[in-house]
């Protein structure tokens, strides 16, 4: 029985480790197939559009009481959105100090203004805003950590195995980037910026059983990273 229940758990980590991959590589799929046909940013809103639908439909599909099941419910909205709203500025601007640091200092507001009267910058702000994050809160937070916090419902420090498993998950997905021929170092730096996101956002998701706190919190948070980044 228990060599049974070992290898069924270990099989869980796999299938995980596949899925996430697979999200990873349907993005790279979808661009490309879309290359030719739209810009960048527009490619970027088409593909977390259509996963988004995607990990929708597959939701609404699985077992259980719906969609509901899978975190995709307003249970305390209200206080959900205040902790999302807060923690998503917390996160945007810890996040933009921590990439960008003392460049921080020829940030300038005109910069930022003259870039968002381009068409293209306001498709990827759209996009982080409303897009990325959500698309990657179904189905890292939806499916993935609720499926596995059912299979390892122990803590450690208060968090599921489930959500600390996703949250590695999480981080590994941003090893894929090696292979175009991004820096090692800067790698390490998505690795490891992805795994502390990857066990607030879980953490939030257990705490509330609902996706509306952790997809305000990694919407904004973006949002706010891409915008410190357009005043350069």
């Amino acid at each position: 029985m228990s060599k049974r229940v070992s290898s069924f758990n270990f099989m869980a980590i796999f299938y995980a480790a596949i899925l996430s991959s697979s999200f990873f590589w349907s993005l790279v799929m979808l661009d490309r197939v879309m290359e030719k046909m739209m810009s960048e940013s527009q490619r970027i809103a088409v593909s977390h559009i259509s996963l988004a639908l995607i990990t929708l439909l597959i939701l609404a599909l699985l077992p259980g009481e719906g969609l509901a099941t899978w975190g995709v419910n307003f249970k305390n909205w209200q206080r959900s959105l205040m902790k999302g709203i807060i923690l998503g500025i917390g996160m945007g601007i810890l996040f933009s100090l921590f990439s960008y640091g003392w460049s921080l200092s020829g940030w300038h507001f005109s910069k930022l203004m003259s870039q968002l009267n381009k068409t293209e910058t306001l498709i990827q702000l759209f996009s982080q805003l409303f897009l990325v994050g959500t698309s990657e809160e179904l189905f890292f937070r939806g499916l993935l950590t609720t499926w596995l916090m059912k299979r390892y419902p122990y803590r450690l420090a208060g968090l599921s195995g489930g959500v600390i498993l996703v949250a590695f998950l999480f981080a590994l997905v941003e090893l894929h980037k090696l292979l175009f021929g991004f820096p090692p170092g800067k790698v390490l730096v998505f690795v490891l910026g992805a795994l502390f996101y990857g066990l607030l956002l879980g953490g939030m998701y257990q705490k509330t059983k609902s996706l509306l706190a952790p997809i305000v919190i990694h919407n904004l948070g973006n949002s706010l990273m891409l915008l410190a980044g357009l005043g350069f």
